[in-house]
């Protein structure tokens, strides 16, 4: 059974600063954040990004899963809360997407790896498929895929240029629902799922 070879953070790393290369064609300033309602939420925070029209995308990082390292192809799921967050979110002006590195072992994992974008299937359920690394084929319950210009529609469509304070209180609900318990380990140990947010300004 394929296993994780990477925690999600370390994933993160990778997957920013490619996004960043993809979104830096057309925003000119992007701020990434790891959100935390007492930090990027809190009172030094509140009053950030004033006279700024911004728009947000919120990304999941996906973990490749392998059979054992230079096995030549990962794993990966996309769980269902994920399809809850996107509706949640895509509601409340903030785009969705969600992205994994292509690589099978750690020798391989730098800010040159390529990454794969897809997005989030609104149907609910969980969806596993696999990455062939040499031919970048796609099996399984596959997503579709985004390449930049894919991204960018997306962002088009869903992320509405709203006030900081606005994204604050959007992020504030999403910590409140009811879904955020949805295991006993969250209860425990808070939000498995939590995305990088990519705050985007054209100013």
């Amino acid at each position: 059974m394929p296993s994780s070879f990477m925690s999600e953070h370390s994933t993160e790393f990778i997957l920013v600063q490619d996004l960043i290369k993809i979104l830096q064609t057309k925003f000119r300033t992007i701020t990434p954040l790891y959100y935390w309602a007492s930090r990027e939420g809190g009172t030094n925070s509140k009053n950030c990004f004033i006279q700024k029209a911004i728009q947000v995308l919120a990304f999941y990082p996906r973990r490749p899963k392998i059979d054992y390292p230079g096995c030549g192809s990962v794993e990966v799921k996309i769980n269902e809360l994920l399809s809850h967050r996107k509706q949640y979110f895509e509601s409340k002006g903030i785009s969705v997407i969600a992205g994994v590195p292509l690589a099978d072992q750690l020798d391989d994992i730098h800010f040159g790896t390529s990454c794969l974008w897809f997005e989030i299937s609104p149907d609910e359920i969980d969806r596993v498929f696999t990455i062939d690394l040499s031919t970048g084929s796609l099996s399984g319950d596959a997503p579709r895929t985004l390449d930049k210009e894919g991204i960018l529609k997306i962002i088009n469509r869903y992320s509405q240029p709203m006030p900081w304070s606005s994204v604050i209180s959007i992020l504030k609900e999403m910590g409140t629902r009811r879904e955020n318990r949805y295991t006993p380990w969250n209860r425990m140990s808070g939000d498995l799922y939590k995305p990088v947010y990519l705050v985007l300004s054209l100013d």
